[in-house]
């Protein structure tokens, strides 16, 4: 600990990190992101999920609600952005995949509601439970 500034150190094992990077988990990826080839349609829903969990925010602007996914590798958002078009309608094609239509976020919502992972992230699905409610 430094302060306010913790500093977490993970050891693995060489075998492990030649898996890790077979699989396309590499390290320092900012901007070189990729979509996987051959995952499945019927779990692509997974992926984008965990995109979210990851890099995304839900929240409330002035009235309308947002949904955001942020990362700066442009080719891998427009994935992204072009799964969400075709599974809940318009979205801004941007650095940021974005959707902010109450439908949209519910669409969303219902697809990723009890999908199941080996984590969660609570804020994150408090919020989803409070934009809901306000639906």
């Amino acid at each position: 600990r430094y302060g306010n500034i913790v500093k977490l150190s993970i050891t693995l094992h060489e075998h492990t990190v030649r898996k890790l990077r077979q699989r396309g988990i590499i390290p320092c990826k900012t901007g070189r992101e990729k979509v996987p080839r051959n995952i499945p349609k019927k779990y692509f829903k997974h992926f984008i999920y965990g995109c979210f969990i990851g890099d995304g925010s839900i929240f409330k602007s002035k009235k309308q609600w947002r949904l955001s996914i942020t990362c700066c590798n442009k080719p891998f958002l427009n994935r992204i952005n072009k799964y969400i078009l075709g599974h809940v309608g318009h979205s801004q094609d941007t650095y940021k995949v974005r959707t902010g239509t109450k439908k949209n976020i519910q669409r969303l919502y219902r697809q990723w509601h009890g999908v199941n992972m080996p984590f969660k992230m609570k804020r994150k699905e408090q919020i989803f439970l409070q934009f809901m409610k306000e639906v």
